[in-house]
């Protein structure tokens, strides 16, 4: 069980290629990146109910929440009889914590090529875990939206039985969350390799540099025809 487990910090070591880029290369990333910003904002801004605020603490299950990092003040955890934590970020400190809830940080970067699907079965078998002991498990990253969120789907696909694409939409009706498309296409192989199946497509659009989620294709061609509209 949980309790017996040693409180510590994980620790992922990602190494991550250097590739020479002259300067416009990186010009372009930059661009990229903040393409890709502004299409999160723009996704969820048809929709105030979906639009979740970093506040605010999102009920999954009666023993699985999902939150921002902002949302942990106070006496919440005490509150809400949270009884596990998981830190899934690499850049903020350790949360601090009553004694009597065990602790897991999962140090990942909220980055396209970081390797979270490593972590996928050991953060939901520890959800599995705290569920059978009745606990209750918060998971957070910086804004409850990418990496936080993409662990819960983990979870949702090995001891739910729900499929990739249904737990994403799921999840979507409840909060704002879209982890990106590098973490999308990890959830891909976590589906294949836990449930031998493939309930969402990674395609080459038009409409974005890299390979993204079929899921993700609509917003992107909503974010080009606004950046035309602009021109």
């Amino acid at each position: 069980m949980y309790e017996n487990m040693k409180t510590k910090n994980a620790q992922v070591v990602t190494q991550e290629a250097e590739r020479p880029e002259d300067e416009l290369q990186k010009r372009l990333k930059e661009e990229r990146e903040k393409d890709t910003l502004k299409l999160q904002r723009l996704a969820g801004s048809n929709n105030s109910r979906r639009l979740t605020n970093a506040r605010d603490i999102t009920e999954i299950r009666p023993y699985l929440l999902l939150c921002g990092a902002l949302a942990l003040r106070g006496n919440v955890l005490e509150d809400l009889n949270v009884t596990c934590v998981v830190n899934a970020t690499n850049e903020l400190p350790d949360t601090p914590l009553p004694s009597d809830i065990f602790y897991l940080r999962v140090s990942v970067d909220d980055k396209s090529d970081c390797d979270i699907l490593s972590w996928l079965d050991t953060v939901a078998d520890l959800i599995h875990q705290v569920k059978l002991a009745s606990g209750k498990t918060l998971i957070h990253c910086v804004a409850g939206i990418s990496r936080s969120a993409t662990l819960c789907l983990g979870y949702l696909i090995k001891y739910e039985g729900y499929t990739l694409f249904d737990s994403y939409n799921m999840l979507k009706q409840l909060r704002n969350i879209r982890p990106n498309s590098g973490f999308f296409g990890q959830l891909v192989e976590f589906e294949k390799r836990t449930t031998g199946k493939q309930t969402v497509l990674m395609i080459k659009s038009n409409y974005a540099s890299d390979f993204i989620p079929h899921l993700y294709e609509d917003d992107y061609f909503k974010f080009y025809r606004y950046k035309c509209m602009r021109l």
